[in-house]
């Protein structure tokens, strides 16, 4: 049939209608038929006539029933061009009818979409005459609220600098102790040196700071521990379901990720994905929340042990100054070697506590990385969502449009590149990411839990 649209002669098109449900027994005629009886009965398609639409073979339970639309020009100067009458009946009770519908049926509508048939049918065309509508909506809380962490100010170099000055200022006092005199006549090895140090120096403000810095940190170092334990456990259930989730995920997305053209995925399989990775985004999310904490405290246990090791190696240094300065009783020789000792021992446990450190500070950027490159892949399964579900390209949308069912699709539109999120190859560089981001999240999170002696869960 020839209708004039917007003053030209368009060739009208027969207009598929899809109505996406679950079902174990995939797409049958019967059905669709069904469809088409009951539809007919009602007001919305005076205009049109309606016929069951032909089954195509697929092993998907995720299907449309299917009926094809034919626009029924008359005489009548008032009716509605073909594509506001289309526009009308599918923004107002459609619906409404489609739920009634299956009121009666054992399986409920996901979403319902029009669009014109053919190969060769124009933009303007396709735009015009493709519409859709969400039944069930995955939109979810995005805005879960995680604390940042406000680290201490005191820098490594000032608590040096500090300590040692303390350290020089108290050498009088240390000399007056006779400290070293025990090693020159080999009643102390070097290690038994330093506890007696920290016993002969029991009334100086150097033994005072040392209590304090060292021997009360160590104290506050192990009180992490249990409540690190604690929160560790209760990131285990979200991290276990965010990781089954997101594997199957990366099954989908390794397949899009991939430029073989003999490879691809179904509907079912992109709208599943879709499903499980705003499923994995409240897992992770519930994660993060909890993992921050852990991360948190593990980087306050070790700031204390570098602190403590700066501290000591501060006075270590002290020691071996004062030592080579000050020759009275055997000080010389006795202290200076034990503060080279000690100056050793804590230079290698503060090189450990910022390996391990450092090692915390990458995991919680990676883990900054994965929330973000699963935001990526929601987007990236939307777009092919839109475009090979909905028949209805992400760029070819409006506005509003868009931001509903983005929104619909669980994904917040102020957290968008409007202008990178439908390029197909972007779409693939989005699924790489985050296969990548995955890899390094559980290899990162494994090296931090075995430096804090933790259990690693597979």
């Amino acid at each position: 049939m020839i209708e004039k649209l917007n003053d030209l002669e368009t060739l009208l098109p027969i207009v598929r209608l899809q109505v996406w449900h679950l079902d174990k027994r995939g797409q049958s005629k019967a059905v669709n038929k069904q469809l088409s009886e009951y539809l007919s009965q009602t007001t919305l398609f005076t205009d049109w006539t309606i016929t069951p639409a032909s089954v195509e073979g697929t092993r998907d339970q995720y299907v449309p029933i299917e009926v094809d639309l034919t626009f029924r020009a008359t005489s009548n100067p008032d009716q509605e061009s073909s594509n506001v009458s289309l526009r009308w009946l599918f923004q107002s009770s459609l619906s409404t009818e489609i739920e009634s519908f299956f009121s009666q049926r054992s399986t409920k509508p996901i979403q319902m979409n029009v669009f014109p048939l053919g190969h060769e049918t124009t933009e303007d065309i396709k735009e015009k005459f493709t519409h859709f509508h969400i039944f069930f909506s995955l939109q979810h809380d995005s805005n879960l609220a995680i604390e940042d962490f406000v680290g201490t100010d005191r820098t490594v170099l000032t608590e040096g600098l500090r300590v040692v000055g303390c350290a020089l200022n108290t050498h009088a006092l240390l000399v007056e102790k006779g400290v070293g005199q025990e090693v020159l006549e080999g009643k102390f090895s070097l290690t038994q040196l330093w506890s007696n140090l920290k016993k002969k120096m029991s009334n100086t403000t150097l033994s005072h700071e040392l209590t304090t810095h060292y021997g009360n940190d160590e104290g506050k170092i192990d009180e992490y521990m249990p409540e690190i334990k604690s929160c560790l456990q209760e990131t285990l259930t979200s991290l276990k379901l965010f990781q089954d989730l997101a594997s199957q995920v990366q099954v989908c997305a390794t397949v899009i990720a991939e430029r073989d053209p003999r490879l691809s995925s179904s509907n079912e399989e992109v709208h599943l994905a879709l499903i499980q990775a705003n499923l994995a985004t409240i897992a992770f999310t519930d994660y993060r929340k909890n993992m921050t904490t852990v991360l948190q405290k593990l980087e306050r246990k070790y700031s204390n042990e570098m602190r403590s090791s700066t501290f000591l190696f501060g006075f270590a240094l002290a020691v071996i100054v004062v030592a080579t300065t000050v020759c009275t009783g055997g000080l010389s020789i006795g202290a200076a070697a034990c503060g080279g000792l000690l100056g050793l021992d804590q230079g290698v446990k503060w090189n450990k506590a910022h390996n391990k450190d450092g090692a915390v500070g990458q995991l919680d950027k990676t883990i900054d990385n994965v929330a973000d490159a699963l935001k990526d892949v929601k987007v990236a399964l939307a777009a092919i969502y839109c475009s090979d579900i909905l028949k209805m390209p992400l760029q070819s949308m409006g506005i509003r449009e868009r931001v509903k069912i983005l929104k619909d699709l669980g994904i917040d539109m102020k957290e968008l590149n409007p202008e990178s999120i439908y390029d197909r190859e972007l779409v693939r560089m989005r699924m790489e990411r985050f296969v990548d981001a995955q890899e390094r999240f559980k290899d990162e999170r494994d090296t931090v839990l075995r430096d804090a002696k933790l259990k690693v869960v597979k």
